[in-house]
C-alpha cells in the first residue's frame, strides 16, 4: 500500500512538474512574434520539461544560430559575390553575437547581463536583416523563408532575455524545482509551502504584469495596490532561501 502510494505521489508530481513547464513555455510564447514556432522550437526539446528561463534561452539561442547557419547555407548554394558575401559575413556575425549570449548566460545567469543578452540579440536579428536586404528583394529562392525562420527564432530568446530576471517567472521555476529536492525537513516543506503561496500572491497582483521590471521595485511603486501579506511572504520566503532550507544556491540572483 504505501510503494502504491508512493509511486502515485511520484507520478502527480511528475506530471504536475510537466505541466507548470509548459505553462512557462506558452507564456513566453505568447509574446513571441511566431507562437507556433516558439511552441515547437522550445517543446519539442527533451530539456525544455525540466528549463527555467535561462535554460528556454539556451534552447532558443541554439536553434536560432542554426537557423542562421541554414540561412548562410542557402546563400552558398547560390554562388559567391556581392549580396551573397555580404550576407554570410552578417550572418556570421549573428552566429557569433548569439554563441556569446550563450556564453553569457552560463556565467551570469542571466539577470545580471541583461542588458548584454538583449544589445546582443537584437544585433544578431539585425544582421540577419542586413542578409537579406542585400538582396534587395531578390536572391535564392529559399533565402526570404530562411531568414524569416531565424528572425523569429533570434525573437523567442529576446523575449526570454525581456522576461528573465522577472521575480515571478523565477519563483515559479523553484516551486518546480523544490518538488524534487531531496530535503525532507520540515524546514525545507515549509520554504516549499511559502513559495507557492508566493507564487499565488504574486499572481494575484498587478507587479507580474509589469514588463522587465523585478518584483521588489514594483512593490515599492505599487505599494497601495499589494496587500502587505504579499510583501510579507516574498521577505518571508527569501529569508527561507538564505537559511539553505531549499538547497537554491544555484539561483543567486534571487538575494
Amino acid at each position: 500500500m504505501a510503494s502504491s502510494l508512493s509511486l502515485f505521489s511520484t507520478l502527480f508530481l511528475t506530471l504536475l512538474y510537466f505541466s507548470q513547464a509548459n505553462d512557462l513555455i506558452n507564456k513566453i510564447c505568447s509574446q513571441a512574434t511566431n507562437p507556433s514556432l516558439c511552441n515547437q522550437a522550445l517543446a519539442s526539446d527533451p530539456r525544455a520539461s525540466r528549463a527555467d528561463l535561462a535554460g528556454l534561452g539556451q534552447i532558443a539561442l541554439e536553434k536560432s544560430a542554426a537557423a542562421a547557419r541554414d540561412v548562410v547555407s542557402v546563400v552558398k548554394s547560390s554562388g559567391g559575390g556581392g549580396a551573397a558575401d555580404v550576407c554570410v559575413e552578417t550572418c556570421g556575425r549573428s552566429i557569433n553575437d548569439l554563441n556569446k549570449c550563450s556564453d553569457l548566460l552560463r556565467s551570469c545567469g542571466g539577470a545580471s547581463c541583461k542588458g548584454d543578452l538583449q544589445t546582443r540579440g537584437s544585433a544578431a536579428s539585425a544582421n540577419v536583416v542586413t542578409c537579406e536586404d542585400a538582396f534587395g528583394g531578390g536572391g535564392p529562392a529559399r533565402l526570404k523563408g530562411a531568414t524569416k525562420r531565424a528572425k523569429e527564432l533570434i525573437n523567442v530568446f529576446l523575449v526570454i532575455a525581456n522576461n528573465i530576471n522577472i521575480d515571478y517567472e523565477i519563483i515559479f521555476y523553484i516551486v518546480n524545482k523544490l518538488f524534487f529536492v531531496n530535503n525532507p525537513s520540515e524546514m525545507a516543506k515549509s520554504c516549499k509551502g511559502l513559495a507557492t503561496e508566493l507564487v499565488k500572491c504574486l499572481s494575484e497582483s498587478d507587479c507580474v504584469k509589469v514588463e522587465n521590471r523585478p518584483y521588489r521595485e514594483c512593490a515599492k511603486e505599487q505599494s497601495p495596490n499589494i496587500s502587505s501579506e504579499c510583501v510579507g511572504l516574498r521577505e518571508t520566503y527569501f529569508n527561507c532561501k538564505r537559511g539553505q532550507a531549499c538547497n537554491l544556491s544555484r539561483h543567486h540572483y534571487l538575494s
